[in-house]
């Protein structure tokens, strides 16, 4: 028969199970204000025997979280088994703000593809039904956004194991998603399309001759180090000390503070538009910033649209890719990243601790642990970058 110990202000059932002493929380409190200890020993007794039954296998495990959670409403809390979309709707992980809007969008298509079948209990999802899951998923997005869906979902379902809802988390472990993506569709291999740089001639158009805020925004990003498109959208004036010449940047994706130097250009430029709006405007690009944060998705789209209308991307082919997979470009805005760094190692020579102390990459991390880039370096080398970009054309 189990029995009880008190630790760490909770009633743990003594199990011994083949011979093994196991020690299993039961969740019942040894005080709680409003009950009587003689109540909590008693419902804590009735968990550990309700633990120890499932622990020799007298009976499953969903037969016992449903007699415990009997337990519980009897004795004033607990309640029942969610469903599926119970559960992933009002799960919240700890992540960054970015990784949890992932997840939510993770777990909109995957209660898509569920269906009606979302509404069973969370207990009864079979691991077969989340198989099948990732092959439909695979026919109609990229395997980049399979697999970050299935990471997000994952991390749901494991919490529902340590919560104790589920036995074991229903989604497999998938060691060669494209292997699978190459059997459901076809069509995967057109989907990789591997980033190119722009030539220096094509950055020189784009920062010189672009509308504004593209051009600034352009060089911005180039200038800072290949910032992403989110991050130079919410550039914020406070980041900025002219007096320096440095820019304090956020990144999105880890979450790095980087501070970089300000070449002449791009210093020219932000003071040129400072003058243009109101002394309390936080972000430097108002307007962006403001349609980025309502998730405007045609901001991309927009650049895309200027580089074609300025013939350095010729217009996307009409192809026969079905669901919800894009036409991608290997050129982009994220292509500023791709210069930079390109044009920093092979034309330039930035020392490449340098180049990743600039840009934020983490890989090689060890070796950049034995390296410190200062100040001066990084302004060196991006003067020596900057210096490959030719000077606009000259008007007729």
């Amino acid at each position: 028969m189990a029995g009880l110990r008190k630790r760490s202000g909770v009633f743990y059932a003594v199990i011994r199970v083949n011979g093994k002493q196991k020690e299993l929380s039961t969740g019942v409190p040894v005080e709680q204000k409003g009950r009587k200890a003689k109540d909590l020993k008693a419902e804590a007794e009735q968990k550990a025997a309700l633990l120890e039954r499932r622990a020799k296998g007298e009976i499953s495990h969903s037969a016992a979280l449903d007699a415990l959670r009997s337990v519980e409403k009897i004795n004033g809390g607990g309640g029942d088994m969610p469903t599926v979309r119970e559960y992933l709707t009002n799960y919240r992980g700890q992540a960054k703000a970015s990784t949890e809007k992932n997840r939510q969008r993770a777990i909109k298509y995957f209660l898509e593809y569920l269906g009606k079948g979302a509404d069973v209990r969370l207990d009864a999802l079979s691991r077969q039904t989340v198989i099948d899951f990732l092959p439909w998923a695979l026919e109609r997005v990229a395997v980049g956004t399979v697999k970050l869906y299935r990471a997000m979902l994952a991390t749901a379902f494991n919490a529902a194991v340590d919560d104790e809802l589920i036995p074991r988390s229903p989604m497999p472990r998938i060691v060669k998603m494209e292997r699978m993506a190459e059997t459901v569709n076809p069509e995967i291999k057109r989907d990789v399309v591997k980033r190119q740089p722009f030539s220096p001639d094509e950055l020189s158009r784009i920062f010189h001759t672009f509308p504004q805020p593209w051009a600034d925004m352009a060089l911005a990003s180039f200038a800072l180090g290949g910032l992403r498109l989110g991050e130079v959208c919410c550039l914020r004036w406070e980041n900025v000390d002219l007096k320096r010449d440095v820019v304090t940047v956020e990144t999105t994706k880890t979450e790095k503070t980087l501070e970089q130097a300000l070449p002449p250009l791009l210093k020219a430029r932000l003071m040129a538009r400072r003058e243009m709006v109101e002394e309390a405007e936080p972000y430097i690009f108002p307007n962006m910033a403001r349609r980025y944060q309502r998730e405007d998705s045609s901001i991309s789209s927009e650049f895309s649209a200027l580089l074609r209308a300025a013939g350095i991307v010729r217009a996307m082919p009409e192809t026969s890719l079905k669901g919800n997979r894009k036409k991608v470009s290997p050129l982009s805005f994220h292509s500023l990243r791709h210069s930079f760094c390109t044009l920093g190692r092979c034309d330039s020579g930035v020392v490449p601790d340098v180049m990743r102390s600039i840009v934020g990459h983490n890989s090689e991390q060890i070796e950049r642990g034995y390296t410190t880039a200062n100040l001066e370096h990084k302004r060196a080398a991006v003067d020596a970058v900057m210096a490959c970009i030719p000077s606009p054309p000259v008007a007729e």
